[in-house]
């Protein structure tokens, strides 16, 4: 499993889309950010909020977006894979997890060496905190990508993965930061993990613990690796013979 991670992390890291949409469109988004709220001024809690929400924005969307359509692309290759060798769902799913795991943690680094070098943004614990829970949060979106792309075509997808996108990045807002939400809309985000993900953050601005927050968001991670392992063992013999 060691060798087949390295060449997907590898060849991935290689490819000019994953350079353009995961590493530098992210950063392009943290400049714009920081360059309208004036935050390079000397506000480093501000330029720490958009170092999150910039790694936010580029694993899940390298998870909703990206993954899934390249599962769409190659989805016959995958069924003849998990059909015609010992490689079962489980081990695609979960291999596939951690090299998607492994790129958005690449893609964080990124964005804070990127903030740390032109920003001055501090490099301490919190944000280590602050990174982890975006990398645990990213891991669901990631199995959400996975199960987007066996279940749709290519073109379904150019359709729906930025709606879907943009309800995931919708569903991460609480009470805090925005508290004119409706509460039916609170109510409704607290059965996706991203509410949970987004209060273990707040807890770590506010100097409390966070790991109950961050085992719901676990949970959700667990039950939808139970879905996406049933999916593709449902869907591995159609796929084929399409």
């Amino acid at each position: 499993m060691r060798k087949i991670i390295s060449y997907e992390f590898l060849k991935i890291i290689r490819n000019k889309r994953f350079i353009s949409f995961s590493l530098i469109v992210p950063l392009i988004f943290y400049v714009i950010l920081v360059t309208i709220t004036k935050a390079e001024s000397g506000n480093n809690q501000l330029i720490t909020i958009f170092a999150v929400l910039c790694s936010v924005f580029a694993t899940i969307g390298g998870g909703i977006n990206t993954l899934s359509s390249r599962v769409a692309r190659e989805k016959m290759y995958i069924g003849n894979v998990l059909v015609t060798t010992p490689y079962t769902p489980a081990k695609f799913i979960i291999t596939t997890t951690l090299v998607q795991t492994l790129l958005g943690f690449l893609i964080e680094v990124v964005i804070v060496l990127f903030g740390a070098v032109i920003y001055r943004l501090n490099l301490n614990i919190q944000l280590l905190n602050l990174e982890l829970i975006v990398l645990c949060l990213s891991i669901f979106y990631v199995l959400i990508g996975l199960c987007l792309g066996i279940l749709c075509d290519s073109v379904t997808l150019q359709t729906l993965s930025f709606p879907i996108y943009i309800l995931a990045m919708a569903t991460n807002a609480n009470k805090v930061i925005w508290p004119q939400a409706p509460d039916l809309l609170i109510t409704l985000e607290k059965i996706l993990p991203g509410y949970y993900a987004t209060q273990a953050i707040i807890d770590v601005f506010n100097y409390t613990s966070y790991i109950s927050d961050l085992l719901k968001v676990f949970i959700y991670i667990f039950i939808m690796m139970i879905v996406a392992i049933v999916i593709y063992n449902i869907k591995k013999d159609s796929i084929v013979a399409r």
